[in-house]
């Protein structure tokens, strides 16, 4: 009963059987058989399975959106790898990418009024509805008292502690993967994880994302090839941040970009090089470009 014990010790169990649970309800059982886990948790698994149609990668990517950001953000890790899953996967983990369901507005003014913003003082205008919704955080269209339209980007209530659970958890099976299964210890599960780790907690510092983008902003003030939004550093917290309105095309939207004519070749280039100017030029470089972090402008 030793992982048990150890799950139970950190006061995480409950959130444990829900996982489990969950991954169970979608097809996922026999994670649990291959590394012997079943038998530890005895009846505190109890989740039926879905009964419609849906091949495993879809099931996954439901499983997934049902266990919630952190492990959003670790589908959305693995989806820019293929060498660790199959094509047919990656296509439905690209979904978390943009795929989000957002939360209410009433709670996007709870974390205003705990982070000292109040829209009526702050902003002439701010979308009740978000243009985007993501694990960490949901976008909304707005506009400064001064006229200057920007996108506030707010974090999701709660997530602070869950991800922190989660993220317990997650370390303590991928020890056990790796402890018990072959592929667990070929793909360093733990590696993976520790990855997520690091980059999920960073993500949820907005005052640090903004220091990195005036940072950004800076580096490539005068090139034409490259926009990077500005700060608004008097409407930005820890849970908040607002930053300029730009304008642009996704840049996995090829048909999109096809219909409005742009050069494809260019766009190649523009961003090949503006990739290797931050690594070997500037040496502060965007180490998660992945295609819901990247637009094509005007």
């Amino acid at each position: 009963m030793r992982f048990q014990k150890r799950i139970s010790h950190i006061n995480h169990f409950t959130r444990f059987k829900e996982v489990s649970n969950i991954l169970i309800k979608h097809g996922f059982g026999f994670i649990f058989d291959r590394v012997d886990m079943r038998k530890l948790l005895g009846r505190d698994i109890t989740a039926s399975v879905r009964t419609e149609p849906a091949s495993a990668p879809v099931r996954l990517r439901y499983a997934i959106q049902e266990l919630g950001p952190t492990y959003i953000k670790l589908g959305q890790l693995i989806s820019t790898r293929p060498d660790l899953v199959a094509p047919q996967y990656l296509k439905e983990l690209e979904k978390l990418q943009n795929d989000v369901p957002p939360f209410s507005f009433q709670e996007v003014l709870l974390i205003f009024k705990s982070e000292g913003i109040e829209p009526e003082r702050d902003f002439a205008y701010i979308s009740p509805e978000p243009i985007a919704a993501a694990s960490i955080a949901q976008v909304h269209e707005a506009a400064l008292k001064s006229g200057d339209k920007v996108v506030v980007k707010v974090q999701r209530p709660g997530i602070e502690k869950m991800v922190h659970t989660d993220l317990e958890i997650l370390g303590e099976l991928a020890k056990l993967i790796e402890k018990r299964t072959y592929w667990g210890r070929f793909y360093k599960v733990t590696e993976i994880v520790n990855e997520l780790a690091e980059a999920i907690i960073n993500e949820l510092d907005f005052e640090k994302e903004a220091r990195n983008a005036d940072i950004f902003y800076k580096n490539y003030q005068g090139d034409k090839n490259v926009i990077i939004p500005r700060v608004y550093w008097n409407f930005t917290h820890k849970k908040v941040l607002t930053l300029e309105y730009v304008e642009g095309v996704k840049i996995s939207d090829i048909s999109g970009l096809k219909t409005a004519d742009y050069n494809l070749q260019k766009i190649c280039t523009n961003l090949v090089d503006a990739l290797f100017k931050q690594i070997y030029e500037h040496g502060f470089f965007h180490a998660d470009p992945h295609p819901g972090n990247l637009a094509i402008g005007p």
